[in-house]
């Protein structure tokens, strides 16, 4: 038996697999984007527990703090999570209710949109912007919805190939400040949008139907899509410098673009300048790879 008939045959993913593994990528991804751009600014603390404490006749209340967010490993690579149940279940809420729309085949752009809370409505400072494009059409790949827990797509590679590429997005995530520069020192919050392929439907998550509540999600048009889809086009590896949006108020900046399974993902920055702010910083960015 020779060295090639040792070898284990490679492991397809499945449709779902591939679903589940970009599901858990983008919560990493939101809990690090959070974290890196000061939306919960480093060392906001919250009360954990309190605990009634007995000294003599008397009772003290002993508060236990922890730190929002803590630091873990994922995909083999450093990052921070939230620590807080509420903020951890939302954010878990939101990825499961967008990728519902994603499985279905009817959304193409999940973006998380940091804002300005000091202004009626919030201003758009930046947004993350997750381009997941089908190489496949699910609907007609799978009419059997049972085929998708159990029948692999050749050609599409391994699952192990699919986390080191996951692995490569999410240390480029980290390099975003470089890009980006210094977080804005403003009081922030942030929103998530859904662009979907055909605007004129609105799905509602079955997750939301059961509740009686909508989705954690806004659907969107993308106003800069004819600019945005010229931009990533170019070949990954290329060099790829950013591009003004709109003139001079924003900048595209394309972070990594790979296929995982049968989906193409592509994540990308789009920064808003805004005139006569002093916390806007335009950094001179390196070659990307």
């Amino acid at each position: 038996m020779n060295d090639k008939d040792d070898q284990p045959p490679s492991q397809n993913m499945t449709f779902n697999e591939t679903l589940r593994l970009i599901g858990e990528f983008l919560e990493v991804a939101f809990h690090q984007i959070l974290y890196l751009r000061n939306v919960y600014p480093a060392g906001m603390a919250f009360v954990s527990a309190q605990v009634p404490l007995q000294m003599s006749q008397e009772y003290l209340m002993e508060v236990h703090l922890l730190d929002l967010f803590e630091q873990r490993k994922k995909f083999n690579v450093q990052v921070m999570s939230s620590r807080h149940p509420v903020l951890t279940s939302y954010i878990g809420e939101v990825i499961s209710q967008s990728m519902e729309e994603v499985v279905k085949g009817l959304a193409k752009k999940l973006i998380l949109a940091v804002q300005d809370n000091s202004t009626i409505p919030p201003k758009p400072r930046e947004h993350f912007v997750f381009n997941l494009q089908y190489l496949v059409d699910p609907i007609a790949t799978f009419e059997n919805e049972a085929d998708r827990d159990i029948r692999p797509i050749a050609a599409y590679g391994s699952k192990a190939d699919a986390e080191l590429h996951i692995r490569a997005f999410l240390i480029k995530l980290n390099s975003c400040n470089v890009h980006l520069g210094e977080p804005i020192k403003q009081d922030l919050t942030w929103t998530t949008f859904l662009e979907l392929n055909d605007s004129t439907k609105e799905p509602i998550s079955e997750h939301s139907k059961k509740n009686d509540h909508p989705p954690q999600w806004i659907p969107c048009d993308d106003p800069d899509e004819q600019t945005t889809t010229s931009t990533l086009s170019k070949p990954e590896g290329s060099d790829l410098p950013s591009s003004s949006l709109a003139g001079s108020s924003k900048r595209l900046i394309p972070l990594k673009s790979q296929g995982l399974g049968m989906i193409q993902l592509q994540m990308l920055v789009i920064q808003h300048n805004e005139k006569n702010d002093n916390n806007f910083q335009t950094p001179g960015l390196t070659t990307q790879k």
